[in-house]
């Protein structure tokens, strides 16, 4: 679960970061000079896309891991235990095998 989150954050991060890119190279290049001859805006919209473009990955491989760290899994079951006029109540560690048939 651990890997599919950080898979997961590493998406947003460049998902977020590269449309900031590209929505401020887009006003830049509004609000500038188109003779001025400044490739600024043209680089960091570029940047900014390719970055949108890496993201997808990321949340792709984040949802296979989720789903292969939810097929196996460490849980803690209860479990009943009779005396006589006693009852406990413990917990017990169980691992979990999800089949998907």
């Amino acid at each position: 679960m651990k890997k599919s989150k950080n898979q997961k954050t590493a998406g947003e991060v460049l998902l977020v970061g590269g449309l900031l890119m590209v929505t401020i190279g887009a006003f830049t290049s509004i609000t500038e000079d188109p003779l001025a001859g400044d490739e600024f805006e043209t680089i960091l919209s570029s940047v900014g896309a390719a970055s949108v473009a890496c993201s997808m990955p990321f949340f792709i491989l984040s949802g296979d891991n989720k789903r292969k760290a939810a097929s196996i899994s460490l849980e803690h079951q209860p479990v009943s235990h009779y005396l006589p006029n006693q009852l406990i109540l413990n917990t017990q560690p169980a691992l979990t095998i999800k089949i998907g048939l």
